[in-house]
């Protein structure tokens, strides 16, 4: 059941208190089976956690929360700010936005937010990559949004669980 998302919303830091919110758009998306498996105040817990020790370590990283009109997280953005021999860079590790507030401009709110904080830092540029079958990506978000996909790069992982 796809929730009503009062809009027009406001970009802030992500706290804690976040997390509920924060885990009901991760469940509500289905893809993290890990997520799947549990029940959603687990989700809520796990999210919690992880938004505590996304700051333990410094200032190394951002996270933004798109906050609706009575208060509701409908997107978030999460950014990992690295320093390399020849320039600063961005990381964004996550954005993920409602189902219901999909198309109203937070995602490219939360984007921008992101990108004024990385001139500030005087980065070089920002980064992320984007599974090819998600929506996201088939219906050209980034590429709409300024980003240019590079061809020239190979994505590799390597699985440790």
């Amino acid at each position: 059941m796809t929730r009503i998302i009062p809009l027009p919303f406001t970009v802030r830091p992500v706290r804690p208190a976040d997390a509920d919110d924060i885990s009901v758009i991760l469940r509500e998306l289905g893809w993290f089976t890990l997520l799947n498996a549990e029940t959603p105040e687990a989700t809520a817990e796990r999210i919690e956690t992880r938004i505590l020790q996304f700051f333990s370590d410094g200032e190394d990283r951002t996270a933004l929360v798109a906050e609706n009109i009575e208060g509701v997280v409908v997107g978030f953005i999460c950014v990992h700010w690295l320093i390399s021999l020849t320039a600063n860079e961005g990381y964004i590790s996550h954005l993920f936005v409602s189902p219901a507030a999909r198309g109203q401009g937070v995602g490219k709110a939360l984007l921008a937010s992101v990108t004024e904080l990385a001139r500030v830092r005087e980065c070089k540029r920002l980064m992320l990559y984007i599974r090819s079958f998600r929506e996201a990506y088939q219906r050209g978000f980034y590429r709409k949004s300024g980003w240019e996909e590079q061809t020239d790069v190979a994505f590799f992982t390597l699985s440790l669980v």
